[in-house]
């Protein structure tokens, strides 16, 4: 089953998996919000079987514009699957890393430092399970697509069972 991971969000990554095959990319933008167009052509491409999107939520402290522009992408993301009829899986961010061993982040680290701990991790994770696609997540700033990549690892291994 060919297998489209999303984590949400203006700087979020799309990945779709195809048995030892690998897509990813960072989610199409337009004017600051998701390129909703752009989305449905690159999820059009492929012949989808089923979708795991991240469930988020507002973080506390977070802004009201920023919440408001982040949650608006997720549901964009979210309209343009359930428009393919696409059937959606979602798992919390805790969900699908603990069912794929990810590790929490050391305590003793500060948040800010914690993030990018969590982030690394994702693109070490995904860099070990694809190895031939790990140039597509190189750079520091690609982690989205490493945990879009690993989202949709979950839905394979877990998703049918969830």
């Amino acid at each position: 089953m060919i297998v489209l991971g999303i984590d949400p969000g203006i700087s979020g990554g799309w990945a779709i998996i195809d048995g030892n095959e690998v897509a990813c990319g960072d989610l199409p933008t337009y004017d600051k919000t998701i390129n909703a167009y752009e989305l449905s052509d690159i999820i059009k491409a492929h012949n989808i079987g089923m979708a795991a999107v991240e469930r988020v939520h507002l973080m506390p402290g977070q802004g009201i514009s920023s919440g408001g522009k982040f949650m608006k992408a997720y549901g964009m993301c979210l309209g343009v699957i359930a428009a393919q009829m696409i059937p959606v899986k979602h798992p919390t961010p805790m969900k699908w890393k603990r069912d794929l061993a990810l590790t929490p982040a050391p305590s003793h680290l500060s948040k800010p430092q914690q993030t990018t701990w969590k982030k690394e991790q994702a693109r070490h994770v995904a860099s070990d399970l694809y190895p031939r696609f790990a140039h597509m997540w190189a750079r520091k700033k690609d982690h989205n697509r490493a945990e879009a990549v690993l989202i949709a690892t979950w839905g394979i291994k877990c998703g049918n069972s969830n």
